[in-house]
């Protein structure tokens, strides 16, 4: 994702920055709890569609060069029932290189195939995410779709021996505050709650520009913790956009301030 270089830049910094937070704050006499640099590198990671042949992501050697060369540790990809072995060997090379990833579901999806996935992508599997943005199908019944398929995707991931329990579930991420209430109380079937929270253009500490704040990351969690009280929160889709022509979008060099910025407003919220 754009910026994302200087996010990974600013990340290897940071441990002087956290240690300078640290003495300003106990000179005022407030007790601060250090971040280690390596755990905000860590909680970086970046969307890639390797699978689209036909877009920059088909050179492989500058896609792998580029992520090896940034120091991302994951990343977040589909789950494709797809007879072209490249897919699987271009994710392979990247988990040999220690970048691992989660793969988006959809609820068509056979228990063959999602059985597949973890032998397919060996070095590369890190875990599963439920259905993207599903309130957004065309399923009229996508909450009963949703609430059929996760007990199936945790079952599938969780009792794979070859895993050993150590893969993830990433729950379903949503889009409109009505929607968290038709699939709260799910959350045994998920390892974290999903959160997909942009900021329209503005800085990542927006208070919010509507009632109740809203679209600020208070406002996003409020939903999230609203419908799934008890898990922990993952954020698999955030930022920005630098295309002008587009009403939200920001010039890179705003966009190079916003997005550690970001990556520390999340942390911040536990994020």
């Amino acid at each position: 994702q754009p910026g994302a270089v200087s996010v990974c830049r600013f990340a290897r910094r940071s441990a002087a920055a956290i240690i300078l937070l640290l003495f300003v704050a106990l000179r005022r006499g407030i007790a601060e709890t250090p971040i280690d640099a390596d755990a905000i590198v860590d909680s970086v990671g970046i969307n890639v569609h390797l699978h689209y042949t036909d877009t920059p992501y088909n050179n492989f050697d500058l896609v792998q060069a580029l992520l090896t060369g940034l120091g991302v540790r994951h990343i977040r990809d589909g789950v494709v029932d797809t007879t072209w072995d490249e897919y699987y060997k271009r994710h392979n090379a990247l988990g040999r290189e220690g970048i691992r990833c989660v793969f988006v579901t959809s609820p068509n999806q056979s228990d063959t195939l999602l059985a597949s996935y973890p032998v397919k992508m060996a070095a590369a599997f890190e875990g599963y995410e439920a259905p993207n943005e599903y309130n957004q199908s065309n399923d009229p019944h996508w909450d009963e779709t949703l609430k059929s398929f996760l007990p199936r995707l945790y079952r599938i991931t969780k009792n794979d021996p070859a895993l050993n329990g150590k893969s993830i579930v990433i729950g379903p991420s949503l889009t409109q505050p009505d929607a968290y209430p038709k699939v709260a109380g799910e959350q045994q079937f998920f390892d974290f709650a999903n959160m997909h929270n942009y900021f329209g253009g503005r800085n990542p500490g927006t208070q919010g520009w509507g009632g109740g704040g809203y679209g600020s990351i208070d406002w996003n969690l409020r939903l999230v913790h609203g419908a799934w009280d008890d898990k922990p929160v993952m954020t698999t889709e955030t930022g920005f956009t630098t295309d002008l022509d587009n009403k939200q979008g920001i010039p890179e060099a705003v966009e190079a301030k916003y997005m550690p910025r970001l990556i520390l407003e999340q942390l911040l919220h536990h994020v």
